[in-house]
């Protein structure tokens, strides 16, 4: 077989290839629409290990029939940052000092705050956003 047949050969399997990934990627993203996925919006800048799937957690709050709002981290007040799992006053003030000398940048920075380790931001991560992220 000549080499500019195989060269069309392997063009024309790379160009199918593509197809078929963009049409999945555009019906896993109706899916989404439809809140038949639930899958958590991850930055660029996050790891493989920090972008795993989110699991379905009823905090309290939740069990107690309160709803939980998502909130802005660089906006958000004390209090509603108080509403959050696992934070009351004292880390809800941290929170506010924090960014008031240094803005968040990305959601994963809440674990700069002093008393915000992995398992608290596993938690509240679900809850919090940072805008443009």
């Amino acid at each position: 077989m000549e080499k500019s047949k195989l060269v069309k050969i392997f063009g024309f399997a790379m160009s199918v290839l593509l197809v078929i990934g963009l049409g999945t990627w555009l019906l896993h993203i109706d899916k989404q629409r439809e809140g038949m996925l639930e899958v958590k919006i991850t930055s660029s800048d996050e790891s493989p290990k920090e972008a795993k799937k989110t699991e379905t957690k009823t905090t309290d709050r939740q069990q107690k029939g309160e709803e939980i709002k998502r909130m802005n981290l660089n906006t958000a007040t004390k209090e509603e940052l108080s509403t959050l799992p696992g934070i009351g006053s004292v880390l809800a003030e941290r929170i506010v000092e924090y960014r008031t000398k240094t803005p968040f940048k990305v959601v994963r920075d809440i674990k700069k705050v002093p008393g915000i380790g992995e398992k608290k931001y596993e938690e509240i991560f679900e809850f919090i956003y940072i805008d443009g992220e």
